[in-house]
């Protein structure tokens, strides 16, 4: 259940930001990868099309035809065989690329907590082992622009090392150990190693690659030096969900060391982000991370721990496991909590007729209709009879689900475009880039595939 919250040190808003930026990968990935595949398809088509018009049979076997071109087609045939060997070669480097781009984001985020930490402790600086010269010096007109200047060159420093070293110099500045246990660690080890193959070596599997994964227990196989490395959809995914969760992990525990005062605020943003993880259908990631935010030293309150309990146990109810989500509901003593709680868990027992009660103790509050309609802890609460019923008495009116179609371009993502339309052949790329933008409101949502999907 969502909260809205402000807070002085800024890392609500760092956090809020890095999350989109990992979504937006998301939705980004599948667009691309199909619509640059797609586009080499048609100019595939036309370039046969072409050489069918233009040319003249010289050789046919039962798998080929072999054309000659006359000399004033030549150039017209060669422009666009470039079209499409353009297209080909784009799509095997879009999805590293994007890959890259999202290591990339991690690194943004990296550089903001370095930042955070030198504005949380000033005289941190005094340690940096940086020297310059007096001419160095005169450059700055004020010891605050030395200052920020300082804390640029430590944050380049930093990144100029490898992702773990990284993490590892987080630690030394912070005074903690943040890779204690941390069972992401090696997934975020060997794709940020893959990121670094993708940029410098073709995506190309080196020895130093093959060294830096055994050493962090990275299970690899069938891969050995020399082998090509992929994208898949599968292995995108698998890139967005293992940095979310070190970066809100690392963020969450940078936060709570550094404003302790503001403890109950990391607790709400992690509320947050589970809510919003099982939102989009990212159950498993959900899952993680509540269970990190109700492990972290500073216990959560009362009302926090029981929103974080309903998220797990929503999480795990929608990815199928309904004993791990009646185990984790069966830990909490439900009774003597406010209505909404006690709601949320009569609704995940299955208790309708409860919940129908406990919907109307909550009352018609501002916002609890967008709520009732939204939630996803309402899924299949919303299908039944006493829903309906105490909906209606409640708001006067039926409930009907309306569609939003602002809302959905911008959280549904894009569906990936396996079989591109039966008449793609008499389709030119043109008018497929306007097609495909065209019915960009009805795609799919782009959700994992490790759990049965919302009807």
């Amino acid at each position: 259940m969502p909260q809205d919250s402000t807070v002085e040190s800024g890392f609500s808003k760092l956090l809020e930001q890095f999350t989109h930026g990992v979504e937006s990968h998301r939705a980004v990935f599948p667009l691309l990868s199909s619509y640059v595949e797609a586009i080499e398809r048609i100019f595939k088509n036309e370039l046969g099309a072409l050489i069918r018009k233009k040319g003249e049979v010289v050789d046919e076997a039962s798998d080929r035809k072999q054309y000659r071109i006359p000399a004033a087609d030549v150039a017209q045939v060669t422009r666009q065989e470039k079209r499409v060997k353009t297209f080909s070669t784009a799509k095997d480097l879009v999805p590293p690329m994007l890959v890259v781009s999202l290591v990339s984001h991690f690194d943004l985020l990296v550089a903001e907590l370095i930042r955070t930490v030198f504005k949380a402790n000033p005289d941190r600086l005094r340690g940096s082992g940086k020297q310059f010269t007096y001419k160095d010096l005169e450059t700055f007109g004020t010891i605050e622009e030395f200052a920020s200047h300082l804390v640029n060159v430590e944050v380049e420093s930093t990144l100029r090392q490898s992702h773990l070293d990284q993490i590892i110099e987080l630690e030394k500045l912070l005074g903690i150990t943040l890779r204690a246990e941390l069972e992401v660690l090696p997934g975020f080890v060997e794709v940020t190693e893959r990121r670094n193959l993708f940029a410098h070596c073709a995506g190309v599997v080196s020895a130093h690659y093959l060294r830096v994964c055994k050493k962090n227990n990275v299970k690899i196989d069938d891969v050995q030096v020399g082998t090509a490395l992929a994208v898949t959809d599968e292995y995108f995914e698998h890139c967005c969900s293992v940095l979310e969760e070190m970066g809100t992990k690392l963020a969450s525990v940078s936060w709570m060391k550094l404003y302790p005062q503001e403890s109950e605020e990391v607790t709400r943003s992690l509320v947050d982000t589970s809510f919003n993880l099982v939102l989009r259908s990212r159950y498993a990631l959900a899952i993680r991370i509540v269970e990190f935010a109700l492990a972290l030293p500073r216990k959560p309150t009362n009302e926090f721990r029981y929103k974080l309990v309903l998220n797990l146990a929503q999480a795990h109810k929608w990815m199928g496991d309904e004993e791990a989500c009646q185990r984790t509901l069966q830990q909490e003593d439900w009774t003597g909590l406010e209505p909404l709680y006690r709601l949320g868990h009569a609704v995940l027992v299955g208790d309708f007729g409860s919940a129908a009660d406990f919907m109307k103790q909550v009352g018609t509050a501002e916002g609890y209709k967008a709520c009732y309609r939204d939630w996803p802890i309402f899924r299949e609460f919303r299908k039944s009879n006493e829903f309906a019923d105490a909906f209606k008495e409640l708001f006067g009116e039926t409930f009907a689900v309306l569609a939003d179609e602002p809302l959905q371009l911008v959280t549904a993502g894009v569906r990936k475009v396996e079989d591109p339309p039966e008449d793609l052949e008499q389709v030119t790329a043109e008018e497929f880039i306007k097609r495909m933008l065209s019915l960009n409101g009805g795609a799919e949502t782009t959700e994992d595939k490790e759990s049965p999907s919302e009807d």
